[in-house]
């Protein structure tokens, strides 16, 4: 820095008193010159910084690939010894493949996750039969699957229990009957994944995208899914008691028949949604958006209405009795031949 004040104190300098040489060039000359230099030193600079990257860019693909090889070669072996499969296998040797798998998993991408995922799946090693004491072959038990690429992959009665899935991507995924209890899916892409019958008690599925996915007789029961968006979701039959879904955007999905009970949904917005027959006793459904939903025959017992929005809702034969609901909200609703005053 000092150098480089010197030599433009000189040059200004020279300039005023006519040493350079050269009287006949302006400031800006000088400096145009002198720019040149500095121009073609930070761009060769800003040149070898990005080949540096883009070459442990290409370092860090090989050494994920290498390893994910590594690990396919050394369970392709144990798959040919026949040693997992075995009904007597070894406790050891599955747990040295549930140890090489935890391993592999915390140091690849998503993309490599999700190959893992789908080899372990293909060769039958993480199925379960739901309700089944026995575990999967190879136990994923808090598996590292954060951002793990599955878009349309077949992961049918997959045990994922406790699994972390945050921000994972499985758009369109088979995920029917699938066990991901207490599974953190925080931020997963689930567009139209089906999750019918799949157990998610405890999940954590807050900010996760289901729009259009099939949640038919899912359990759900203390599942957090705040601020998710499940816009034309079926929940049909969907077992979700003491579930917390404030702020969830559930825009005309269809939720009838589906147990609710002490489930909070404030905030959340069900316009258009399907409520008939859903059982939303003691539920929370302060300020929620309910505008021509259908909840007829629902049973709304002790429920917390205040503040919600009934406006052309359909409350034929709906049960209020002990429900926090005003005369007011109920003249809005289409139907005010409810089976219960409040």
């Amino acid at each position: 820095m000092a150098g480089g004040a010197g030599l433009a104190r000189a040059v200004l300098l020279g300039y005023r008193y006519g040493w350079t040489g050269f009287p006949q060039r302006t400031l800006w000359d000088w400096l145009e010159l002198l720019g040149i230099p500095l121009v073609l030193a930070v761009g060769g600079a800003l040149l070898s910084a990005a080949q540096r990257r883009s070459e442990r860019r290409i370092e860090a693909t090989r050494l994920r690939e290498g390893l994910l090889q590594e690990y396919l070669d050394r369970m392709t072996q144990l798959l040919l010894e026949g040693r997992v499969y075995a009904a007597d296998a070894a406790a050891e040797v599955r747990a040295v493949a549930r140890a090489r798998t935890l391993t592999a998993l915390r140091r690849l991408d998503g993309t490599r996750k999700g190959l893992l995922l789908r080899f372990l799946q293909d060769a039958g090693l993480v199925r379960r039969t739901p309700g089944s004491a026995s575990e999967a072959v190879v136990n994923l038990r808090g598996a590292d699957l954060r951002q793990a690429n599955l878009k349309g992959a077949d992961l049918n009665k997959v045990d994922l229990t406790e699994a972390d899935l945050s921000g994972a991507q499985l758009r369109r995924t088979d995920l029917n009957r699938a066990m991901l209890s207490r599974a953190d899916l925080r931020g997963a892409d689930l567009t139209r994944a089906d999750l019918s019958e799949a157990t998610l008690n405890d999940a954590r599925l807050d900010g996760a995208t289901l729009g259009g996915a099939n949640l038919i007789e899912a359990g759900l029961g203390g599942a957090r899914l705040e601020q998710a968006r499940l816009e034309e979701a079926d929940l049909t039959k969907a077992r979700a008691e003491g579930a917390v879904l404030r702020g969830a955007v559930l825009l005309r999905a269809r939720l009838n028949r589906a147990r609710l009970h002490r489930a909070d949904l404030a905030r959340a917005n069900l316009r258009e949604a399907d409520l008939s027959e859903a059982d939303l006793r003691e539920a929370v459904l302060h300020g929620t958006d309910l505008s021509a939903a259908d909840l007829s025959r629902a049973d709304l017992a002790q429920a917390n209405l205040e503040g919600a929005l009934l406006h052309r809702a359909d409350l034929s034969e709906a049960k209020l009795r002990g429900a926090a609901v005003s005369a007011a909200q109920i003249a809005q609703a289409r139907n005010r031949d409810v089976s219960e005053s409040p």
